[in-house]
């Protein structure tokens, strides 16, 4: 039978040092909350204010509710725990529809939504829009019509 003739030199050493490599322990790489936090782009960073004087004018001429959330006027809060007083108080220095959370609902539609008819009644009183969409479009009155609870149905139709 033929003999087998030796691999040339750098085939062998590229051999042995495979079957070596196999052999060794592999590296795991670090741990995440280990790694270096990349850092901020500009962009990022920007203020909600600056980013909006930034933007297009085609974004800024989107209605309110389309817009990044505004800070809240605690008339959210007020109408979502109950509270008539801190949100009459509120309604005096503060337009009705000045509050929209990050789903670009306002005061009102969180009213309609818990079926308090007192609080819609008062917002709608201080001239909140019963026709202002949130983000996927939905109105209050919408929201009221879908729940069909006859107190705030009426609440809203006074403001009309």
């Amino acid at each position: 039978p033929r003999q087998r003739e030796p691999a040339p030199a750098p085939v062998a050493a590229a051999k042995a040092e495979a079957e070596t490599a196999a052999d060794a322990p592999v590296a795991t790489p670090a741990p995440a909350a280990m790694a270096t936090p990349e850092p901020r782009s500009a962009a990022r960073s920007m203020a909600p204010a600056a980013a909006f004087e930034a933007a297009p004018p085609a974004a800024k001429s989107r209605p309110p509710a389309m817009l990044a959330p505004q800070r809240s006027a605690g008339l959210i809060a007020a109408v979502r725990s109950g509270d008539l007083e801190a949100l009459r108080r509120l309604l005096e220095t503060t337009p009705p529809d000045a509050d929209i959370d990050g789903q670009g609902r306002s005061a009102l539609a969180w009213a309609v939504t818990n079926s308090n008819a007192q609080a819609v009644a008062m917002l709608i009183g201080h001239g909140a829009d019963p026709d202002r969409p949130d983000r996927d479009g939905r109105t209050p009155a919408d929201e009221a019509r879908r729940i069909g609870d006859a107190a705030v149905l009426q609440a809203l139709s006074a403001g009309r």
